[in-house]
């Protein structure tokens, strides 16, 4: 059978916790037919694997009793609890200050404003302005000239661009070092064979290696 999930989790981002539960929850519910059940007993459910301390939370609600049997209601309350009201100001304030850091792939950066831009209140300028903030953000300066040298840019062909360019960092890289890895296992192997012809020639001689001037 389908596992529930875990407890929810009131350390970190309280708000994307509740929102990944919830949805967690709400799958659950639909998989093992309980979605078709009596409310009251949904309720039931949601309270016995949201976990002890969003229990705690839940007496201080404030519902009355036929709320509580009431599973939208219910969701709704912790809703409220776990998502205060949105700043979009400070929201969009985090999005348009969001750079990359050093180290930082270009694929967690991408991941990371596509997230931070999905409480801004954007619209159709989303992608846009993810866009920007990828050319204002990236790292790489000769990769932040390329993009804005492009006619026509949009947030996928931006994205396109800044991924092959990481490759081919990646790649470069790789190839850099493997030409270090063998230029020295040549010196390496240039100095043991080095070393067994003198040993050959001191040998000749009559001499150790350990004799030779």
């Amino acid at each position: 059978s389908m596992r529930p999930p875990s407890a929810l989790l009131f350390e970190g981002n309280l708000k994307e916790n509740w929102r990944k539960w919830r949805q967690r929850f709400e799958l659950y519910l639909k998989a093992t037919g309980l979605d078709t059940k009596p409310a009251q007993r949904q309720v039931a459910v949601l309270l016995h694997v949201i976990g002890d301390e969003a229990l705690d939370k839940f007496d201080t609600f404030g519902l009355t009793d036929d709320e509580k049997k009431v599973l939208a209601t219910v969701l709704t309350a912790f809703e409220n609890f776990c998502t205060p009201k949105a700043n979009e100001s400070v929201d969009r304030h985090i999005f348009f200050t969001r750079k990359q850091q050093p180290g930082e792939t270009f694929s967690s950066f991408i991941t990371d404003l596509k997230e931070l831009s999905s409480v801004c209140g954007f619209g159709e300028l989303r992608d846009s302005l993810i866009k920007d903030s990828v050319i204002c953000g990236v790292l790489d300066q000769d990769l932040k000239s390329k993009l804005l040298r492009e006619d026509d840019l949009n947030l996928e062909k931006c994205i396109n661009i800044c991924k092959a360019a990481e490759l081919s960092q990646t790649q470069l890289k790789t190839i850099d070092s493997d030409a270090k890895v063998n230029v020295i296992k040549m010196a390496v192997n240039k100095n043991q064979q080095g070393q067994k012809k003198r040993g050959k020639q001191h040998k000749a001689a009559g001499q150790s290696p350990m004799e030779a001037p």
